[in-house]
């Protein structure tokens, strides 16, 4: 339960939480996966004082940082993928 909520904490924390569902589009999909793409391992451990695209630039800007492993990024991005498959079963999206 504990990465479930640190999976939605994070996409909650890089889209907004104010954002509201209907104005999601494909552009704010795509930023987590890039804000994913940078972040460094163990950002929230390391740089929890930072918000996450502010860890993600210094993981992008320093090539000696090691960032997540794919496998980390697919399960942040599945869990983002079925709130939206949610969200368009109960009509919020089409």
């Amino acid at each position: 339960m504990l990465a479930h909520q640190t999976k939605c904490r994070f996409v909650e924390d890089v889209i907004g939480a104010s954002t509201s569902i209907s104005d999601i589009i494909r552009e704010t999909c795509r930023d987590p996966f890039e804000t994913l793409r940078w972040l460094p391992v163990k950002f929230s451990k390391i740089y929890g004082h930072l918000a996450e695209r502010e860890t993600a630039a210094l993981g992008k800007s320093d090539a000696k940082v090691k960032t997540i492993n794919p496998t980390n990024i697919n399960g942040y991005m599945a869990r983002f993928a079925r709130m939206l498959n949610w969200a368009v079963a109960e009509e919020y999206l089409s």
